[in-house]
């Protein structure tokens, strides 16, 4: 599929190829992905997002073990990343790259139901 930011009888300024990813599964399991990528004159860019989740479907402690909670220790990320690339002339080209993860994953502690968030994201030129 194609985007394309000006009307047909006009000049084209960018094009965006968009794509998309639908997952399902077992143990309620779902992932998405859409991204755009295209190019504007001598300046590249690419654009994408994701998420997944689960219920996991089983516990992360086996029976009789301590810190079992008897429950489906699941997880969910989302996730972007940014991509832009500029040519300066035939042999030189300066970019930005970045992106950004958060997690949030279930897990067996002692008494508890507990779970840990992680967050990464990095936008190095």
């Amino acid at each position: 599929m194609q985007y394309q930011c000006c009307p047909r009888n006009a000049k084209r300024v960018w094009a965006c190829h968009l794509s998309a990813a639908l997952g399902l599964g077992s143990y309620d399991t779902v992932n998405g992905r859409v991204g755009c990528a295209g190019q504007a004159g001598a300046t590249r860019f690419s654009l994408g997002a994701g998420y997944d989740k689960t219920n996991g479907g089983f516990s992360a402690a086996r029976p009789g073990t301590f810190g079992l909670v008897a429950d489906d220790d699941g997880a969910r990320r989302r996730n972007a990343s940014l991509s832009l690339e500029h040519a300066l002339n035939a042999g030189n080209s300066i970019g930005l790259s970045g992106f950004y993860n958060h997690d949030r994953v279930e897990y067996d502690a002692g008494t508890a139901n507990d779970y840990a968030q992680n967050q990464v994201s990095s936008w190095p030129a």
